[in-house]
């Protein structure tokens, strides 16, 4: 009879902790790019093809985040 190996499931285990949150660090990177490209006041026409890029990266890297206890971060910046 053969056993898994628990070094191997600790393993994974730690490889995908560290892939979270290396991209938790940089969703909150490009979350503190958007927040700074915000203006403080009503503006127009303050949309640029950047913040619509940090947008959609913000978006990806939450969305590609492992749920835990079954809670995935859902927040998504507003166009």
């Amino acid at each position: 009879m053969s056993y898994p190996d628990p070094l191997a499931d600790l393993s994974a285990a730690l490889d995908q902790f560290d892939r979270a949150a290396a991209n938790l660090e940089k969703a909150d990177r490009i979350w503190d790019e958007i927040q700074s490209a915000i203006p403080d006041g009503v503006a127009f026409g303050e949309d640029t093809p950047e913040l619509d890029n940090l947008g959609r990266s913000y978006g990806q890297l939450i969305e590609a985040l492992p749920a835990i206890d079954g809670f995935r971060p859902s927040t998504q910046p507003m166009g």
